[in-house]
């Protein structure tokens, strides 16, 4: 039995090799063989050699998803050829061959669909993202939410941007997979871009679906900056409301206000069955509007190292928090900007949500942080303040922008030591990073630690997450938005650029 267990293994590993299959050649295992093997494996060995499996088998799911993709694109090449000998209407061949994709595939006809349109991006367009998955360094789901980014583009530009993201899949999760190939499109064809865009308006819409236990999930497709406004003001609700004393979750606060501002009864909760609660809201308040900063600190006094935030918020209720280079601000370059809450944004957008096309009450402070000009990491803000008061939760937020452990893509809710304070870790910059509150308490757990290499060894303000089992897993902080340096301006130039910044 562990003679046979012990060659199972041994095929596995073979399977995951970063080596694609020769074209017409034989499988060198017998699938078949392999299902049976890991349907019959027990959970024997060490905790680090389970790890070691589990990952492994992370690997196989990759690369039969590389496989499947292969097999899919020939599919669909025969059953194109077959339907147009046929002469069948090609849509009919395109939803007959997504059906049988799906089905498959234990899948809808619409999942079938879409990966359909995965397998042709990925074996005509993407070859480094395949190899990617071939080699189990990605995922298939994170494969579908790249592609989904690059899908505006033409084919030469999506096959650059394969090239462009290929480094970075190993270390990205799903949602800082999706945000860097938005950045990158961005960057390689804006008009493409906000194309998109503007199509993407007109979809916007109200759904309802149903949910497990007479629950109903309630959705809204919206634009960017409505979405990210409408939840920041609930989330800004309920964190008064939480404040004062409510016992009510900060989700369930969130639901039940936007149950009030919608229906206009104010709902104070639910009993056991759902039946809503009305009276008081228990301290809820509307969101504080964001607070000014001296304009002199926004002026890009620094060449080449400016990047700003923007808070933009008034009566109107919109509150949002931009990271862009100055140059992007000001019209000088089209980097795009980052959306705190959302990812990268197309520079054009970001301005206009700046400079006077959001609501006529908005108001806008510009904040401004600085940039490591070989590394490109923000290093520090205008204040020099050493606790984490809340300028310095500003500042790791905007450094960090979602949970540090590595694949989470969590939002940021604690702002935790590296070295543990208990054990004589610095309340610092160097010595903060940005958590969600699931992967704070998970590190307290025996055998978890954090470390940061030595300056000398690392300037990139990277954190190594290790295992109970001994596993190591590497934590480096995404890159804000950078620019090429400003040209020498004379000083004129250098007043105009305050005027419109203090006049935003």
């Amino acid at each position: 039995m562990l003679l046979r267990k012990t060659r199972s293994w041994g095929n596995i590993e073979r399977m995951c090799g970063s080596e694609p299959p020769v074209e017409g050649a034989a499988p060198r295992v017998d699938l078949a063989e392999v299902i049976r093997a890991v349907s019959s494996w027990d959970a024997d060995g060490s905790d680090a050699v389970l790890v070691d499996r589990i990952g492994l088998l992370e690997r196989l799911k990759s690369c039969c998803a590389a496989a499947q993709a292969v097999l899919t694109h020939a599919l669909v090449a025969s059953q194109t050829a077959d339907g147009a000998a046929r002469q069948v209407r090609p849509e009919l061949t395109r939803r007959s061959v997504a059906a049988q994709v799906g089905w498959a595939r234990r899948d809808s006809r619409h999942r079938g669909g879409r990966l359909v349109g995965l397998a042709g991006a990925l074996v005509t367009e993407m070859p480094c993202m395949l190899a990617a998955l071939r080699s189990g360094v990605t995922s298939e789901r994170r494969a579908m939410l790249v592609v989904d980014q690059f899908a505006c583009l033409t084919p030469s530009d999506r096959r650059r941007a394969d090239a462009l993201i290929a480094a970075d899949l190993p270390t990205l999760g799903d949602v800082s997979a999706s945000s860097r190939a938005a950045g990158i499109a961005c960057r390689l064809d804006v008009e493409a871009v906000l194309g998109k865009v503007r199509g993407a308006v007109s979809d916007r819409h109200v759904s309802i679906r149903p949910a497990p236990d007479t629950m109903t999930r309630l959705s809204a497709l919206l634009p960017v900056a409505q979405g990210v406004a409408v939840y920041a003001a609930l989330r800004s609700s309920a964190d008064t409301a939480v404040g004062t004393g409510d016992g009510r979750s900060r989700g369930q606060l969130m639901a039940d206000d936007l149950v009030s501002r919608v229906t206009g009864q104010i709902v104070s909760g639910c009993d056991p069955y759902g039946v809503p609660r009305y009276g008081p809201t228990g301290g809820q308040a509307d969101p504080p509007a964001g607070s000014p900063v001296d304009a002199d600190s926004a002026a890009p006094s620094d060449p080449g190292s400016g990047v700003c935030t923007v808070e933009a918020g008034g009566s109107g209720g919109l509150q949002l928090n931009l990271i862009m280079t100055d140059r992007t601000l000001l019209g000088g370059d089209d980097e795009p900007a980052h959306l705190t809450g959302y990812g990268p944004i197309p520079a054009p957008l970001a301005r206009a949500l700046v400079l006077g096309h959001a609501d006529t009450a908005t108001r806008t402070w510009v904040r401004r942080l600085y940039t490591d000009p070989t590394t490109g990491q923000l290093i520090a803000m205008d204040s020099r303040q050493r606790l984490f008061p809340a300028g310095a939760q500003r500042f790791l937020i905007a450094r960090d922008q979602l949970c540090r452990t590595p694949w989470c893509d969590a939002p940021i809710r604690h702002i935790d030591h590296i070295a543990p304070h208990a054990r004589g870790g610095p309340t610092s910059l160097d010595n903060g990073q940005g958590l969600c509150a699931a992967c704070n308490l998970s590190k307290q757990a025996p055998g978890w630690r954090n470390t940061i290499d030595p300056p000398a060894s690392n300037n990139d303000g990277t954190i190594n997450l290790t295992t109970p089992t001994g596993h190591t897993y590497p934590s480096h902080p995404p890159g804000p938005p950078t620019s090429p340096p400003w040209p020498d301006i004379s000083y004129l130039e250098t007043r105009l650029a305050r005027i419109v910044l203090e006049f935003a």
